[in-house]
């Protein structure tokens, strides 16, 4: 009698549990418990004092950002850097962008413009973007010593 029950129970809740089973599986291949696909195919880590609150690079390799300055003062952006696949990329000498030297008030957003000088070619036109960007920033009260912050950035190529 008690086999009877163990297999009745396993015919009738097993077939139950590898339904569960298969539709995890379908949605994990998916992608549906990955993050990018809840929170978008852009990621943001790092960066303190300055912040970015988004960013989007462009296939002629410009760099949009939205910057947030959380630093106890206002400050100058006066340089930036770009590190992809192990190759640093500084400013374009020529055309910087409109980041380089701007003003940022405590608190305030602004959007802002990189230009990267990329004379090996190396920086991506199309698929995605994985970097660290560093921001160099100089307070313009107290000792005005310029700081460095830094983060990652992953996204699109638009």
């Amino acid at each position: 009698m008690r086999a009877q029950t163990a297999i009745e129970f396993l015919m009738t809740y097993g077939w139950a549990i590898l339904v569960i089973v298969v539709v995890g599986i379908a949605l994990a291949s998916l992608g549906f418990f990955s993050p990018g696909f809840w929170g978008g195919s852009k990621r943001i880590t790092g960066f303190s004092d300055i912040g970015v609150k988004d960013f989007a690079y462009y296939s002629n390799k410009t760099l949009e950002l939205i910057l947030i300055n959380r630093y106890t003062s206002d400050v100058n952006i006066t340089n930036a850097w770009l590190i992809y696949g192990g190759k640093p990329y500084s400013l374009n000498s020529t055309d910087s962008g409109t980041c380089k030297y701007k003003k940022l008030v405590v608190g305030q957003e602004q959007t802002c413009y990189l230009i990267f000088n990329d004379t090996a070619n190396g920086l991506p036109t199309s698929g995605s973007i994985s970097a660290t960007l560093t921001i160099e920033a100089k307070p313009l009260a107290g000792l005005r010593v310029p700081f460095n912050v830094s983060g990652t950035i992953s996204g699109p190529v638009s």
